[in-house]
């Protein structure tokens, strides 16, 4: 398939703001408004100098869970905007009729969410790279430990031959997240990433992925995920799951509305204003009763008897 991903020459450094904010919401969207413009020239797989290919062992996400609860965040307090502030008659109205109050534990997990999007990708990290190196393993179906640097990065949607150049938004948590979706149901993932790769269809699930976790960013900001938060006893499971049924919503719309990139920028749109008002519990609701794609086993068994394929390998059915 063709590359449709764009290499942003020269990027700033950092991003100012929480990892949903100001200069961050306007780097996320003008970052999907450049996949959607850019061809970007053919490029080949070679490697940059310097050591690259050591080893890195997958890491579960189980394991990666209990390496974010171990993280000191106490530096990053400071910058974190975990809370939309009402004023004026909203804030009395928010008094009385608002979302539920985070405290005590789940208060702390909303902390690590946000603390998790300002930590950039470390290159003395190794966990970063475990990460890292597990996401493109998970999706791709590739063995052992690729190059740092280089065009096959794009086979995951990332847009240029450096992945962490992608990460400024959101972070580490925009991995983390990707490698939950996976974890969650990977015949959902797998389905998705079938549609990313479609030659028609397709679209980069990296920057999509990253732009996702934004939107739930967004709506643990707004109180909108508290509730379920409280329902569930954690935040970080409330966010991930957010994020996961965003991201059901995207494929079905994207795949039964024949979507390509020119519909993206009001796919977006239209997904985000979704999310942040009504759909918001849908969207949590979702990932408890779909499973994106058919069993693959299945098809073949009907192709093998000649039979006509009634359901695609990406259609939507019941667990």
């Amino acid at each position: 398939m063709s590359s449709i991903f764009s290499v942003r020459k020269n990027p700033p450094k950092d991003v100012e703001g929480s990892p949903a904010e100001g200069g961050a919401e306007v780097e996320m969207a003008n970052e999907w408004d450049r996949v959607t413009a850019a061809v970007q020239e053919d490029q080949t797989t070679g490697a940059q100098s310097g050591p690259q290919r050591t080893a890195y062992p997958p890491v579960s996400y189980r394991e990666l869970l209990t390496y974010i609860n171990q993280i000191d965040i106490e530096p990053l307090r400071s910058q974190l905007l975990v809370e939309e502030p009402p004023s004026g008659l909203f804030a009395k109205l928010c008094f009385c009729f608002g979302p539920p109050k985070l405290t005590g534990v789940l208060a702390d997990e909303r902390e690590r969410c946000f603390a998790m999007a300002k930590i950039q990708f470390d290159e003395n990290e190794e966990m970063h790279h475990r990460l890292l190196q597990t996401i493109f393993r998970k999706y791709t179906g590739a063995t052992g430990t690729v190059a740092r640097y280089g065009s096959h990065w794009e086979d995951v949607g990332f847009q240029g031959k450096d992945p962490a150049t992608d990460l400024r938004s959101c972070g580490v948590l925009g991995l983390v997240h990707l490698l939950y979706l996976h974890h969650h149901n990977e015949q959902s993932a797998a389905a998705i990433y079938m549609l990313s790769r479609d030659t028609i269809q397709e679209f980069p699930l990296a920057p999509l992925s990253i732009n996702l976790t934004s939107i739930a960013l967004k709506a643990l900001r707004a109180g909108q995920l508290s509730a379920e938060a409280k329902r569930r006893g954690s935040t970080w499971s409330a966010l991930a799951d957010f994020y996961v049924g965003a991201f059901y919503q995207f494929y079905l719309t994207w795949k039964a509305g024949g979507k390509t990139m020119k519909d993206s920028g009001f796919v977006r749109q239209a997904l985000e204003k979704d999310l942040l008002s009504t759909g918001t519990t849908a969207a949590t609701y979702e990932v408890t009763k779909r499973t994106l794609g058919a069993s693959a086993a299945v098809k073949a068994e009907k192709e093998s008897k000649g039979e006509e394929l009634l359901l695609s390998t990406e259609v939507l059915e019941s667990k």
